[in-house]
């Protein structure tokens, strides 16, 4: 838990000192450390713009296959089992993919088409409403997150958001 605590304390420290014209760089050097710390196979940022999401950062570890492009202008809808969790300010914790109930068929299939095993998504969030979110995804192997990973990713998720807004 310390190490989290240092790495939250040194990602806090970045974005005090971002500028706007520096914020892209401050998010990817963030989601590639989270990434490397927490052992995510993909670290990634999601915008929300007129009820659709935009993949804007990714991060993926050696031998990932990026998904960035394969992730624009989705339809918000795509996430409707994410968005009462988001809107409670809560993240949404999937250990295994493949257990998702048949009322989430399109869900568990657009994830194992990316070879998702298990997801971490926290929701950013402004005075707006609902920004984006901030992701992990294991794909080498099925994982439960810890709890201290997921209060990682949403104060993380809170530091974005605030920087974006």
């Amino acid at each position: 838990m310390a190490d989290l605590q240092t790495l939250f304390v040194k990602l806090s420290a970045r974005f005090a000192g971002l500028s706007y014209g520096q914020l892209d760089q401050g998010i990817e050097q963030t989601i590639a450390e989270l990434g490397e710390h927490t052992g995510a196979d993909r670290v990634y940022v999601f915008i929300i713009r007129s009820q659709l999401m935009y993949n804007t950062h990714e991060w993926c570890a050696a031998e990932i296959s990026p998904q960035k492009d394969n992730l624009q202008a989705r339809p918000l809808e795509t996430i409707e089992p994410w968005l009462k969790l988001f809107s409670q300010s809560q993240a949404v914790t999937i250990p295994r993919v493949a257990d998702l109930p048949p009322e989430r068929q399109r869900e568990r299939e657009i994830l194992q088409a990316q070879d998702i095993q298990s997801l971490l998504a926290a929701p950013m969030s402004g005075t707006l409403g609902l920004l984006g979110f901030l992701g992990f995804d294991s794909v080498r192997r099925e994982r439960s997150w810890q709890q201290d990973e997921v209060v990682l990713l949403q104060a993380t998720a809170n530091l974005i958001a605030g920087a974006l807004v």
